[in-house]
């Protein structure tokens, strides 16, 4: 990822955050690493997430329209 995309998503981010963009680089080397981070904790939440609601008492269409709320709504 590169150009005006990239700074508008690190600036979301850590907006999001509370913080600035250089505080970012302090704890990654580099844009690459914050992303694979992202990727990384997304989806561990949907694991999490899919062990959940496969724990329930739901038909299969039940599960996977209660997964793709919780996608949306994330």
């Amino acid at each position: 990822m590169h150009g005006a995309l990239c700074v508008y998503l690190l600036i979301k981010l850590a907006a999001r955050l509370n913080c600035q963009v250089p505080t970012l680089y302090y704890y990654y080397k580099n844009k690459t690493a914050i992303i694979e981070e992202l990727i990384e904790e997304g989806f561990g939440m949907l694991n999490e997430q899919d062990e959940i609601i496969a724990a329930k008492s739901l038909t299969p269409l039940e599960k996977i329209e209660v997964f793709f709320i919780i996608i949306l709504t994330a």
